[in-house]
């Protein structure tokens, strides 16, 4: 009986261990998720901020592109004007 009453103590436990586990999991991805979503929205507002200032056009021109972004086709680069950010997305969310 004591045999009995010990194996299910063992049991309980392991099921609320291995849940704990799976909540721990679920939160820390949840977490990484939104640093993700925190970095990507920094980075978007800096490079709005570099086209922005970009007078002459250079940064707007070759910098996007190296930096890993494609143009939009709808877009077209004008001298004396910057693109807006919107005319750029970057290389892993093209395939979107």
């Amino acid at each position: 009986m004591m045999l009995k009453a010990l194996g299910s103590l063992v049991k309980i436990l392991l099921g609320v261990s291995v849940i704990t586990g799976l909540v721990l999991i679920v939160v820390s991805r949840w977490e990484d998720d939104s640093k993700t979503n925190q970095w990507y929205a920094c980075e978007v507002k800096r490079i709005e901020h570099r086209i922005a200032s970009d007078e002459s056009g250079f940064y707007t021109s070759y910098c996007m592109e190296a930096e890993g972004y494609f143009r939009l086709s709808r877009c077209e680069i004008s001298p004396s004007l910057s693109l807006p950010p919107s005319c750029y997305i970057p290389r892993w969310r093209s395939h979107f």
